[in-house]
């Protein structure tokens, strides 16, 4: 058993910082005053959009998830958002693939969404992040009182 959740743990951390990569390089490529390099945003979204759809589908499946609410469940409704957030960023995402794949050029406004979106992902995944935490250190705080 432990065995398995060090490879799932290592597993879900190779696939973040894969995920981490792949938006730094989307970033820089739409950044202000890049050079217009629009078939490689075209392949770094798509990239982006299956790392995103499987880290999505693991935390909701597998991972961070199902912890909590086993952990405490009045952390449902918050867990509930982060699923009803999961799914408007995915198609947000699939909107901008969409968009860069109609584009003949990257523009000030597409660049500003592609910001925007990732701008919104990082803020998610320290909110979920931050939600762990209280999660857990709850149940730990309570333990010693």
């Amino acid at each position: 058993m432990l065995a398995t959740t060090h490879r799932f743990a290592d597993a879900m951390k190779r696939a973040q910082l894969a995920l981490q990569h792949q938006l730094r390089e989307l970033e820089q490529l739409v950044a202000p005053h890049a050079a217009d390099h629009l078939p490689d945003v075209r392949i770094r979204l798509k990239a982006v959009l299956s790392l995103v759809k499987e880290h999505f589908r693991i935390e909701e499946q597998d991972g961070y998830m199902n912890a909590v609410k086993e952990q405490d469940q009045r952390f449902e409704s918050e867990l509930q958002c982060f699923r009803d957030e999961h799914r408007a960023m995915r198609r947000e995402l699939e909107f901008l693939v969409d968009e860069a794949d109609s584009l003949q050029q990257i523009d000030a406004e597409f660049s500003e969404s592609v910001h925007g979106w990732i701008d919104r992902f990082r803020m998610h995944e320290k909110n979920e992040i931050d939600l762990v935490q209280e999660a857990f250190d709850v149940d730990v705080g309570g333990e010693g009182g």
